[in-house]
């Protein structure tokens, strides 16, 4: 179903929906702040969005709003102090030193400011503030940022992906710890730490920032801003190192983030089913409502009777001895499945981990860096404990070109099989790609070529990518362009094929029909294996039976095995990107 994503992200729908008492189950039909605002002005995606009604934090942007467009729009108290105030979340009465929180980076918007420059700066901050803790977005994690943090003998910590339901808390339960918060800009974190007790102050020259593609914000040096009349108010509040909270901060602060000016929670609520009730007037959204309520029955209709029959199933083998049969044993086994490939103690660690949280692990013992942790267990159960990619070579050094390297798992595995294999690993995600060369460069493989581009059938600098945090970015169309789309350079698959290749393997998320089609010629004459990921576009034609039909044709035997599993295909249709993913192995007889 559709969602409004200011509305879901940094866990505000959770908090939205607990203070408007609106059930999950529900769409969310309202925008909100993306963050604490500054300009009365309401940004270019907010103008143009379709939510019948918008929400700010700030009462002045609320006026203007109605004023200039004659949209719906209230003032709303931020989710964060709702969420604070319900978990009764205080500073630790044992709280020490400060909490550094770095200028953030988005995905097209980067600050220019390095590592070096934060240690230069930080290095002369008085004793009172120590120990210093730097506070990371998940954006600069990607980037590698903690590490470089790390090296110069910083403790870093994050609240994790910023689309996790979690953030709020983990947010809240970071920040708890600190007597004093510092940073080198004005943020979010200034608004949310003066509302808790905690002072603030800025320390260190602001970043430069430069904007690659936000169409909120002009392009090339981001400077906007600091002609904001709120903006600058707030740099002469917090100039300096903290050390109390003013009564001329705490009014500002609390003007910003909806405290004496938010609606009540019985008028928010009213205005929230209301809004559902516009959006649903609306024909499509109807049928996709509908649509959603249907497969929520049918999900919930199979996860009841599945563990009905679970249960049974596992009563009645207790009765005959098989006393082990459980639930937990069977996590259990999962969990030693990975621990064959990873320390234990690392693994415990990453099981508790919010998703998309960058971390290191002891992997075959080398520290190896990935994004996301349930991606990271099933890439791992599906490469070292199911082997599909083994394959038999007479060659020592097989050329091997791998479409979707990710962090690098599948590297690892085709070096562990043949030490001297010559491979190209391809990563369209630059954040992604960032983490691959670093774990090869960890495990000190020599030649393994990585490659920073998206596979495709032509090489252009000017392709929209889906960024979604882990394995599963795709190329995407300009209609399809969200908040988090980059801008990616392509690479033609033909440029590679220019000699025998003994595994081409390509898992590029919906691209592959049309790349192999495109160089099926140069496959039947230099590959000798191939695997391709086969993912069913749910809008497009399905070319599944052309692609194999022509390797068939020529010389080529295949093997297909599910990747996702929809045990009901008939009446199970997704509303998703994708209907169906499947494994295809091509080898040549």
């Amino acid at each position: 179903m559709k969602k409004y994503w200011t509305s879901e992200v940094y866990g505000f729908g959770k908090w939205i929906r607990k203070y408007g008492f609106y059930p999950n189950w529900l769409p969310l039909c309202i925008d909100i702040d993306h963050g604490i605002p500054f300009d009365e002005n309401p940004a270019k995606h907010e103008i143009e969005s379709d939510t019948p009604v918008f929400f700010s934090y700030w009462h002045i942007k609320t006026q203007r709003f109605r004023e200039t467009y004659n949209r719906h729009c209230y003032t709303l108290i931020s989710p964060f102090v709702f969420a604070r105030k319900s978990l009764k979340i205080e500073q630790n009465k044992d709280a020490q030193g400060s909490l550094f929180f770095v200028s953030h980076s988005t995905q097209v918007v980067v600050s220019q400011k390095a590592v070096e420059e934060y240690w230069q700066e930080l290095s002369s901050i008085p004793e009172i503030f120590k120990p210093l803790t730097v506070c990371l977005h998940i954006h600069d994690i990607n980037r590698g940022l903690d590490r470089e943090f790390q090296k110069l003998g910083y403790q870093v910590v994050t609240a994790g992906n910023s689309l996790e339901p979690s953030f709020t808390e983990n947010f809240y339960n970071i920040l708890r710890n600190y007597n004093y918060t510092i940073s080198d800009s004005i943020g979010s974190h200034t608004f949310y730490s003066i509302e808790m007790g905690i002072p603030f102050g800025l320390f260190g020259e602001e970043p430069k920032y430069l904007n690659y593609g936000d169409p909120n914000i002009e392009i090339g040096e981001y400077t906007s801003y600091k002609s904001l009349e709120a903006y600058q108010k707030a740099i002469s509040l917090f100039s300096g190192l903290p050390t109390k909270i003013t009564i001329e901060q705490k009014e500002f602060v609390e003007e910003h983030i909806g405290i004496n000016y938010g609606l009540s929670r019985t008028k928010f609520a009213f205005i929230l089913y209301k809004s559902l009730l516009i959006w649903l007037s609306n024909l499509e959204n109807r049928k996709e409502f509908i649509a959603a309520c249907i497969r929520k029955l049918r999900f919930y209709k199979k996860t009841i009777a599945n563990k009905v029959l679970d249960f049974s199933l596992r009563k009645l083998l207790n009765k005959i001895g098989f006393k082990g049969i459980s639930k937990e044993n069977a996590q259990i086994i999962a969990s030693k499945e990975i621990e064959k490939f990873v320390i234990t103690s690392d693994y415990n660690k990453i099981k508790e981990l919010p998703r998309y949280t960058f971390t290191q692990v002891n992997f075959l013992g080398k520290q190896l860096g990935i994004v996301d942790n349930a991606s990271f267990v099933e890439m791992t159960k599906e490469i070292f404990v199911r082997n599909i990619y083994d394959f038999n070579s007479n060659d020592k050094s097989p050329y091997i070109i791998d479409c979707g390297a990710n962090i690098g798992l599948s590297v690892i595995y085709f070096k562990r099989l043949y030490p001297e294999s010559q491979i190209v690993a391809i990563e369209a995600d630059p954040s992604i790609y960032k983490v691959l060369k670093q774990n090869i460069e960890s495990y000190k493989f020599e030649n393994v070529q990585c490659i920073n581009s998206a596979v495709w059938i032509n090489s252009e600098d000017s392709l929209n990518f889906s960024v979604e945090g882990s394995w599963g970015g795709y190329l995407s169309s300009v209609s399809q362009v969200k908040e988090h789309s980059i801008i990616v350079k392509s690479m033609d698959l033909r440029k590679l094929i220019n000699r025998k290749v003994d595994l081409l393997k390509i898992d590029i998320e919906g691209a592959e029909s049309e790349v192999l089609l495109h160089a099926q010629h140069l496959i039947v004459e230099y590959v000798d294996h191939l695997f391709f990921e086969w993912h069913s576009l749910r809008e497009e034609k399905q070319r599944l039976g052309e692609i194999l039909s022509y390797f068939e044709n020529r010389g080529f035997r295949y093997h297909i095995k599910e990747s996702a599993n929809r045990e009901t295909p008939f009446t199970n249709k997704p509303t998703t990107r994708m209907d169906s993913q499947l494994d295809c192995f091509l080898y040549k007889v």
